[in-house]
């Protein structure tokens, strides 16, 4: 962010720099007189660098009102989990960085058209006066910034594209469930008044039988983490049958505790054997699910049916598992990493602490947000004193784990359009003063016979150069420095061919819309009104 936001401001350099260049152009005849009258070199160039500076500091001011501005904009975009955003504002450091890069934009915008402005004698400037163009080192000078303005645009506008497509893939990618009508609840038990498991046991079946027997309820279950809530637990394991790993080298799967009918409200596919039954009870023969990748990693060419596991070393004191049933991969943590190996054991047979089932999914038909109060209200009817929080959405749940990427995804797009905005302002001023400059030269073609049409892909060509250079250096740059970005991308390498000639398309096509329009207008002047006025 820091980076797009640097480059921005180079553009806006490079912009303040050709209008400034415009300018001292437009004056080259005062500044003659001015030397002829006796100004020395450095005064002339104190007063442009003050005049810039000037502006600059303006410029600074209105961009701190803006910020003060925008602060609760920011503050209610931004996903939940930035540390302190609450204590965002504007302070004393805040005022002199800003007064700072102002003054210093200031001064880079106005160094060269300063130094410009003092080039030539009063004999020269005149005779550019005279005859309406400029001179050549000017016009060097503006068509250089307007490249370099076209290329930083570019580095802009694929560092923004490449986190779009990145974005677009991240929130494509499947989750191994569908989060469409679940509701989602935390009710943790008190360890005080539920600490055996069958008072626990009791409990969960008698709300899963109250919740599922309310209009619009398809299914209800809860598990000890959900999925994409950034929490979990984790744990080695050993497998019956296979050689004990070396110190250091346990085989790690994520570990979760679940109600009977979890894995079928939220739809997340039985591959093989069977899913929990209430009849999993400590009397009974101790049981896991596991998913599809930890059947792969602990039994790559075997049935895991049937085979046993156990939490920890072959020696630990837990006891063995026997594997009753496969289950699709789940994106347990993130979206950004890749499925990993879960291992799924009964909350009937669980003799954990009391909040091992502290979230709880409800599947409905209809919109699951109008079935939280019927929720809560058959929960309590078992236990008024229990605290039902967390209610929300599983589409909710599944937005706020790529918040941040769409937070990053907005603010870079949005100086990625203010780029594209002053690629397109830089290039019509340029291509406007051009035209300014050149009337009498346009009419005297359109007088000698030239089209309208001709006049018009004349001035447009002008402006496709400089697009065409900026966009070959821009994609240069472009190439090297997204190199860092390559750890904030997903799906796609730094240099995706799609990012790069979409940026590419987009520029070129706002820069010629940008030349279009006072090219057009230059096929209006009228010869003899352009020749009378020189």
């Amino acid at each position: 962010l820091l980076g797009v936001v640097g480059l921005v401001l180079l553009m806006v350099c490079a912009n303040v720099g050709n209008l400034l260049l415009a300018r001292a152009t437009a004056r080259s005849r005062e500044f003659a007189l001015r030397a002829a009258l006796g100004a020395s070199r450095a005064r002339v160039l104190r007063q442009l660098l003050i005049e810039s500076a000037v502006l600059a500091s303006i410029g600074g001011a209105l961009g701190l009102a803006m910020a003060w501005w925008s602060l609760s904009a920011l503050r209610t975009l931004a996903p939940p989990g930035i540390p302190r955003l609450v204590e965002l504002q504007l302070h004393a450091p805040v005022y002199l960085f800003d007064f700072a890069v102002s003054i210093v934009a200031g001064l880079v915008s106005g160094a060269l058209p300063a130094l410009s402005a003092d080039r030539g004698g009063l004999h020269d400037a005149l005779k550019d006066d005279a005859r309406g163009t400029a001179t050549g080192p000017r016009v060097r000078l503006r068509n250089g910034l307007m490249i370099a303005e076209t290329a930083l645009g570019v580095v802009v506008l694929v560092g923004a594209g490449l986190l779009l497509r990145s974005f677009v893939l991240l929130e494509r990618q499947p989750i191994g469930f569908r989060p469409a009508n679940l509701l989602t609840l935390r009710v943790i038990l008190p360890s005080t008044r539920y600490a055996a498991l069958d008072r626990r046991t009791a409990f969960y079946h008698e709300a899963f039988d109250r919740i599922g027997a309310l209009p619009a309820v398809r299914s209800v279950s809860a598990i000890s983490f959900l999925p994409l809530s950034f929490a979990g637990r984790t744990s080695g394991v050993s497998v019956e049958g296979q050689p004990p790993p070396a110190p250091g080298q346990l085989r790690f799967v994520d570990f979760r505790s679940v109600a009977p009918g979890y894995f079928r409200a939220l739809s997340i596919p039985t591959l093989a054997g069977r899913d929990f039954a209430w009849s999993d009870t400590p009397d009974s023969r101790p049981v896991a699910v596991v998913s599809e990748q930890a059947a792969r990693d602990l039994w790559p060419a075997a049935d895991p049916i049937g085979r046993r596991l156990k939490l920890g070393s072959p020696d630990s004191r837990g006891p063995w598992l026997t594997i009753v049933g496969v289950v699709g991969n789940v994106r347990q943590l993130d979206l950004v990493s890749t499925p990993r190996p879960a291992l799924y054991f009964p909350a009937t047979q669980d003799q954990g602490a009391g909040e091992t089932l502290r979230d709880w999914v409800v599947q409905t038909s209809n919109d699951p947000a109008a079935a939280a109060a019927a929720v809560r209200s058959a929960i309590w009817q078992i236990d008024p004193t229990l605290p039902v929080t967390r209610v929300q959405t599983m589409e909710q749940v599944h937005a706020a784990s790529f918040g941040r990427e769409q937070f990053n995804v907005m603010l870079v797009g949005a100086f990625a359009i203010i780029a594209l905005a002053l690629a397109a302002v830089g290039l019509y001023g340029v291509t406007a003063y051009s035209i300014s400059r050149r009337t009498r030269e346009l009419g005297i073609r359109l007088a000698l016979g030239a089209t309208r049409f001709e006049v018009l892909a004349l001035v447009i060509s002008q402006g496709a150069k400089l697009t065409l250079a900026g966009l070959a250096i821009g994609t240069i740059a472009a190439l090297l420095m997204t190199q860092v970005m390559a750890s904030l991308l997903y799906g796609i390498g730094p240099r995706d061919p799609m990012t790069f000639g979409g940026a590419a398309l987009l520029l070129s096509s706002v820069a010629l819309l940008a030349c279009y329009v006072p090219a057009r207008r230059a096929t209006r002047v009228d010869p003899t009104i352009a020749l009378r006025a020189e």
